[in-house]
């Protein structure tokens, strides 16, 4: 029977970000979902493309929102995003027709500040760049993409970008909006983001793997959350792609840099646990 801690007012709307899908054959936040909603969560998808734009995405998000709204037979729902979906979340915040059916928005590892990595990157020679976006773009069509963009996305995401997108977009006065950050402390870490993790350390300090820190505040800001002694968290672990277990540490050793979710105010040993707390904070607050 569900212990009813996460059974918020409004019904949750996971939102991935790029490069997997939530369908069957890709269960984009691991162990998640299932554990939320045996503590009384009621759980829905974005199901938005991969490797699509914010614009394509925040479209397919605005059905998905209206779908959700009429299943429930509620007004509002929750949004957690990861990542890209931050960014679709908040366009997505940004039509009226959306806007009131919004009760929060709360963003993990968001590039709200875009990349300078991908910055970079960007000035290599266009052909060349959307000569490596073909067979991408034409992969993640067969695994359901309805319009895969992978070049197009790579431009929405530098910091170049994003500082138009932010004037455009501000947080939405009257929404609730917090984000949290995760970092890498060592390759070991995460092996599968090792080589990306030291790229992105080379042109903007502490980062996930993939998100430097310091782009990801918006809203509220959560700060960082903290791993076991000396492990970070990576940008796939936060939402439990790997599904592991953090370590357990042997006793409370201090809490989440600002306003964590955790009542205990105990660093997190299993990532799952952290969602709990977060959305049991929602429900604290009415929402």
């Amino acid at each position: 029977m569900p212990d009813g801690s996460c059974a918020t007012r409004w019904p949750l709307l996971l939102v991935h970000g790029i490069g997997l899908r939530d369908n069957w054959r890709v269960r984009y936040w691991g162990r998640i979902p299932k554990a939320l909603t045996e503590c009384g969560a009621r759980v829905h998808y974005g199901m938005q493309d991969a490797w699509g734009s914010i614009e394509d995405n925040a479209a397919t998000l605005r059905a998905t929102l209206l779908a959700v709204v009429e299943q429930e037979g509620c007004e509002k729902v929750n949004i957690i995003a990861h990542s890209k979906g931050g960014l679709d979340a908040r366009m997505l915040a940004s039509w009226e027709d959306c806007a009131p059916h919004i009760a929060s928005i709360t963003t993990l590892a968001t590039p709200h500040a875009g990349s300078r990595t991908l910055d970079a990157v960007m000035r290599l020679p266009a052909p060349l760049l959307k000569a490596i976006a073909w067979p991408i773009n034409a992969f993640f069509r067969l695994l359901g993409d309805r319009s895969p963009d992978f070049f197009t996305v790579c431009s929405q995401l530098t910091g170049t970008a994003m500082s138009s997108f932010n004037e455009k977009h501000p947080v939405p006065e009257g929404l609730f909006c917090q984000s949290y950050a995760v970092a890498m402390n060592r390759l070991r870490d995460d092996p599968t983001m090792a080589f990306s993790y030291v790229i992105v350390r080379h042109f903007e300090g502490a980062n996930d793997g993939l998100v430097a820190v310091s782009s990801m505040p918006f809203g509220t800001f959560g700060g960082l959350i903290e791993g076991i002694g000396s492990a970070g968290i990576s940008h796939c672990d936060v939402i439990d792609l790997r599904r592991q277990l953090l370590k357990r540490p042997p006793s409370p050793v201090g809490a989440v840099i600002g306003e964590a979710p955790a009542a205990n105010n105990e660093k997190p040993y299993d990532i799952v646990d952290w969602h709990k707390d977060l959305v049991a904070n929602l429900k604290a607050r009415g929402l």
